[in-house]
Formats: C-alpha cells, sequence, structure tokens
C-alpha cells in the first residue's frame, strides 16, 4: 500500500498507475510502474535508508511530504518475507518499484534469528507451493 500511495504522490494527477503480477522460476514480481517525476540516479542507492527524502523532488497535487520512512519500510517488511524490493528510475519519465518474493519458502532453511517472530507460528507463514 505504501508503493502505491508513493507512487500517486510523485506522478501527475491523470498519470496511470500499472501494477503487474508475475511468475518467474521460483519468485513472484510485482511491478509498481509510476509515471512521475522519476528518482535521480545519485539518490537510488539512498532512497530505502531511514528518513531518506530525495532532495529537491516534491510531491504532487498539493500531497504532503513524507517522514522518509515509507520505502524504508517496505523493504523491510519484503526482506522479512524472504523477498527483496529493487527499483529503476528514470528521472523526469517515472519509476517501477518491484517486490520480488519467493513462491515457496521452506521453514527449516529459514533463518529464524533474523525473524520477528516464531516461525512456528502458522498464521504469519504464508506458502505458496
Amino acid at each position: 500500500l505504501t508503493l502505491l500511495s508513493t507512487a500517486r504522490k510523485y506522478s501527475a494527477k491523470s498519470s496511470p498507475i500499472t501494477i503487474s503480477l508475475q511468475p518467474s522460476g521460483y519468485e513472484a514480481l510485482i511491478a509498481i510502474r509510476a509515471m512521475g517525476v522519476g528518482i535521480p540516479p545519485e539518490s537510488l542507492p539512498h532512497i530505502f535508508e531511514q528518513f531518506y527524502r530525495v532532495p529537491g523532488v516534491e510531491p504532487q497535487n498539493g500531497e504532503r511530504t513524507g517522514l522518509g520512512l515509507g520505502l524504508y519500510i517496505s523493504r523491510k517488511i519484503v526482506e522479512r518475507h524472504g523477498g527483496r524490493l529493487e527499483v529503476q528510475s528514470i528521472p523526469g519519465t517515472g519509476s517501477t518499484f518491484t517486490i520480488v518474493l519467493p513462491l515457496y519458502v521452506d521453514p527449516e532453511n529459514v533463518n529464524t534469528d533474523a525473524l520477528p517472530f516464531s516461525p512456528h507460528t502458522q498464521a504469519l507463514w504464508t506458502m505458496i507451493h
């Protein structure tokens, strides 16, 4: 939801936001593409850092700037599910954020020390086989 909100916030009001889902081997790719202001290349390595906001980039449509936590938290959530969050961006054209998630997680091969919950809490595990 944060990625959609960010896409809307930094895109022109009439610009479409595209969401796609596709399998790729043993992974699912969820891409959110927005035609908007884009992210300068020098900022790309920093956008997932806590409290980072891209200098000189202002929200569209009268939206307020955020705290610089949305992308940081989004990436952490995706990583906790064994995935990764990637970005491609061209300034003045737009950005594509891609969530890459494994289609199957083997609980025997998960580093449980990195999890914020017990692997035995079945309600928090989503497995697609």
